[in-house]
């Protein structure tokens, strides 16, 4: 057999990261875009600077059914005209909650991306949140929510952000609570919208075959009676994991595989050692079959199909966990074999292959993430969403390609046990 040949890895191009220069409009709207001639589609994202973190405290989960339901009806296109209108031009509608973000995405063909824009900010602008529409959704995120108590891996995802975050935003499910979501009015999620959707500081990302001079004077036309800022709000700061040092067990009876978990502190995006927490949670276990956890618990000892580490960066802190499923019986000796592959880690660090290859590879991964529209337009919107600097990405890619071995080590260093939270759903 011939072996397979690979082009030369200087073969293969590679996107550079822009620098991302908004253009402010006249009701604080900010404008980004790129230009991609030829691109087959058109990619819009409209992305806010709050999440599910400010849901009132009594109605967690009302910010989720508000931003879903701008799709179920406007001013111009009652009731199911608006997702009507969405479908007879093409388009995708797609909206996504975080924990202090909140992004709509409409992707569009090059020849529909009038629509797209005016169908965005007719939903932004003028929602009419039938009453209808308010049940049906409700009903669909309690069944939602109902279904991830009956699956292990969420179960172990719900229970460790309770444990380690507590009360604080944070550690909250963005799509609320069930005994939450009965008591929240239509009323509320309309009033909701009228306070937290509005055009100071958020940012629309417009990627595709298009000149950016174009898209800045559709744009504001298309928002010019868009008004208002949204209140300012403040979370707490994120210090210590409540659980850190606990191992905590969850009962499944039954269950043929144990869900494990662990978590630590992590960081926001700026913080100056972002660049080599990448690069030591790649090695770690950011790659599920080359990373250290993965050689040790699945290819040595035979224990999952797969394991890994990731970060969760947020604008005002973050966390680094580990997560897999394990054979039964193997809960507590996986917990412990990973936390021994941190120690070993933190105190010997890589070795320079290893160290290479997992630069080479981040980068590579970070140069990759501006290929498509839909990645362009997410990268182009996050810096000015996190308060980065405008060569956020270019800064990232130098810095990784630093990273020494003495920075992996101090990175690795937060993984003692006493600052850990473990937790096992079965056993």
């Amino acid at each position: 057999m011939t072996p397979l040949e690979l082009p030369a890895r200087e073969a293969i191009p590679l996107p550079a990261p822009p620098t991302v220069r908004a253009r402010p409009t006249s009701n604080g709207l900010r404008i980004v875009a790129a230009s991609r001639p030829g691109a087959a589609q058109m990619v819009l994202r409209l992305a806010f600077p709050w999440g599910a973190a400010v849901d009132p405290p009594d109605a967690l989960g009302a910010v989720h059914l508000m931003l879903r339901l701008l799709s179920e009806g406007t001013a111009r296109y009652p009731d199911e005209a608006f997702l009507g209108a969405v479908d007879d031009a093409g388009l995708a509608w797609h909206t996504r909650l975080g924990h202090d973000t909140a992004v709509i995405d409409v992707v569009a063909l090059p020849e529909t991306w009038s629509v797209a824009l005016e169908l965005l900010a007719e939903a932004v602008q003028r929602p009419t949140f039938p009453q209808e529409a308010f049940e049906r959704l409700r009903t669909e995120v309690t069944e939602e929510l109902r279904a991830r108590a009956d699956d292990p891996a969420h179960v172990a995802d719900d229970r460790l952000a309770e444990a380690a975050l507590g009360a604080h935003p944070y550690g909250r499910l963005p799509q609320g609570r069930l005994d939450h979501l009965p008591r929240i009015p239509r009323d509320l999620v309309a009033a909701l919208h009228g306070r937290w959707v509005r055009p100071a500081g958020a940012v629309l990302a417009v990627v595709g075959a298009i000149e950016p001079d174009e898209v800045g004077v559709a744009v504001e036309r298309a928002f010019a009676s868009w008004k208002g800022t949204p209140p300012p709000w403040r979370l707490p700061p994120l210090r210590r994991l409540r659980a850190a040092g606990r191992h905590l067990r969850v009962p499944w009876p039954g269950a043929a595989q144990a869900e494990i978990r662990l978590l630590r502190r992590g960081w926001a995006y700026g913080r100056p050692g972002w660049a080599a927490t990448v690069v030591a949670n790649h090695i770690f276990g950011g790659n599920t079959i080359t990373g250290r956890l993965g050689a040790r618990l699945r290819e040595e000892l035979g224990w999952t199909y797969g394991i890994r580490s990731y970060l969760q960066a947020w604008r005002l802190g973050g966390v680094w966990g580990v997560e897999a499923a394990v054979e039964g019986g193997r809960g507590s000796a996986a917990l412990a074999e990973a936390l021994d592959q941190a120690a070993r880690l933190a105190a010997a660090g890589p070795s320079d292959d290893e160290l290479e290859q997992a630069r080479e590879a981040v980068v590579v991964g970070l140069l990759r993430g501006f290929e498509t529209p839909a990645q362009l337009a997410g990268r182009l919107a996050m810096p000015l969403l996190h308060g980065l600097p405008a060569d956020w990405w270019r800064r990232l890619v130098r810095r990784v390609r630093r990273v020494d071995a003495a920075a992996v080590r101090r990175a690795m260093a937060g993984w003692h046990p006493d600052r850990v939270v473990r937790l096992q759903v079965g056993e």
